[in-house]
């Protein structure tokens, strides 16, 4: 997995690498925004390749239990765990200091819509549908105004979901409340690719 991120991208901006070790990269001259822990790569793969965004936000201890035959399987392809990963942080990324503090709270499920917005997803085990699905969304990712559009559209699919559940939704708490997730995935519009 080390390996495999780190190969992916060269750009130091652009680029991902996963920390095996805490501080492993403290001299590299890489950033917070560059790297990418157990914690964050189990969060992430929970919400976008499991499409369970409610449960990304347990603490990744759980999740690796919870879903112990479903993530980190040696017959999956990697390319999902990078791609999770690049459209988080891309989000987490946005979300720095105050700006869009309001959509922090939702970045696990937008997370899984902007992936969702670029069609279905092979199965985790088709490596190479997987690398030509993720080469879509990196290159997406790279392109910030085609990002935000997806990012936009996500965030009016969750916006026009809250507004028409009126007062059954807590908007504070929509992103954990799991009928209400459940049912914004299940509605029409979200395939935007």
């Amino acid at each position: 997995m080390e390996r495999f991120f780190g190969s992916i991208e060269m750009d130091t901006e652009r680029r991902l690498v996963y920390e095996r070790r805490k501080r492993q990269y403290a001299e590299s001259g890489l950033t917070s925004k560059n790297i990418v822990t157990l914690t964050f790569l189990t969060n992430s793969i929970v919400s976008c390749f499991l499409e369970n965004p409610v449960d990304a936000v347990d603490y990744y201890g759980v999740l690796l239990r919870r879903y112990s035959v479903r993530i980190f399987v040696d017959a999956h392809s990697i390319w999902p765990y990078y791609v999770s990963a690049k459209i988080l942080r891309e989000i987490e990324n946005l979300c720095i200091g105050k700006a869009r503090a309001d959509v922090w709270r939702f970045r696990f499920v937008l997370a899984l819509l902007v992936r969702m917005g670029h069609g279905k997803a092979p199965r985790l085990e088709d490596n190479k549908g997987q690398q030509l699905y993720a080469r879509e969304i990196i290159d997406s990712c790279h392109d910030k105004a085609a990002f935000l559009q997806r990012l936009f559209r996500a965030e009016t699919l969750i916006a026009d979901a809250i507004a028409s559940h009126g007062k059954e939704v807590d908007i504070r708490n929509a992103h954990q409340d799991r009928r209400f997730v459940d049912n914004l995935l299940r509605s029409g519009g979200i395939r935007q690719g």
